[in-house]
C-alpha cells in the first residue's frame, strides 16, 4: 500500500524516470505516467531508490516477493500449451514428463500432486571432478 501511495501521490514524475532507467531488471514501468512496479521481476535491489533524486522511493517498500508457481492454472486446454515457463525456455531444460518418463527416481522432489522436479547432477553428467 504505501508503494502505491509513493508512486501515486508522493512521486515528482521526473522527465528522464531515472528510477525506471537504473532498474537493472526492468521491474519498474510506467503506465500512463505513473511508476508500476512487477514483483515477480523486482530482486530489492533498491537501485531506483538510490536513482531517485526526491527520494520518493523509500527501500523499505521494496520488498522482495517471492513467486511461486501456480502450474498455470487455467491458461490452456492442452497440457503441452499450458506451461509458458516450458514453451519460454531458449535452452529445453524444462520439459513437461510423467514420473514413469524419469529413469533416475533417487533425484525426485514432489511438489503437491502435479509437480515433480528432478534434480539433475551437471557436473557429473558432464564428467567434471569436484
Amino acid at each position: 500500500m504505501k508503494e502505491k501511495l509513493a508512486f501515486l501521490f508522493a512521486c515528482r514524475r521526473c522527465e528522464n524516470y531515472p528510477c525506471v532507467n537504473a532498474c537493472p531488471n526492468g521491474a519498474l514501468t510506467r503506465e500512463e505516467g505513473i511508476i508500476v512496479r512487477s514483483s515477480l521481476l523486482c530482486v530489492s535491489c533498491k537501485t531506483c531508490a538510490l536513482a531517485c533524486p526526491f527520494g520518493t522511493i523509500v527501500p523499505d517498500m521494496l520488498l522482495y516477493t517471492l513467486a511461486s508457481c501456480d502450474l498455470c492454472v487455467g491458461e490452456g486446454e492442452k497440457e503441452k500449451d499450458r506451461f509458458s515457463c516450458v514453451k519460454s525456455c531458449p535452452y529445453g531444460a524444462l520439459k513437461i514428463v510423467t514420473e514413469d518418463d524419469v529413469s533416475d527416481k533417487k533425484n525426485l522432489h514432489f511438489f503437491g500432486d502435479s509437480l515433480i522436479v528432478h534434480v539433475v547432477d551437471w557436473l557429473q553428467l558432464y564428467g567434471v571432478q569436484k
